[in-house]
């Protein structure tokens, strides 16, 4: 990914393998509080970003797709709310 994107997945440098931010912090590579903070900025965008093909979508089908563990789902449904919120009633900062 490039630009202002948030992370969609991470690259263990020893052995070249993309990781989903889920199986990244089942293989003990991130911890808990590192998975939901990036899998939280991703819901704040509106969409879940899946590492291998680049599709974006929904918290719900993110997980349902596999790409997302459901551990996750109560913190990225209330961040992905707070920007459903702000692009249905046209908030301004």
């Amino acid at each position: 990914m490039n630009g202002d994107d948030p992370v969609g997945g991470i690259l263990n440098v020893i052995d070249r393998q993309t990781y989903t931010i889920s199986a990244a912090h089942e293989a003990n590579l991130i911890s808990k509080k590192q998975a939901i903070m990036m899998l939280e900025a991703q819901a704040c965008t509106g969409s879940m970003i899946n590492p291998q093909t680049g599709e974006r979508m929904r918290v719900d089908e993110s997980i349902e797709a596999g790409f997302v563990a459901p551990q996750f789902k109560k913190h990225l449904l209330l961040a992905e709310q707070a920007w459903l919120f702000t692009h249905t009633h046209h908030v301004t900062v």
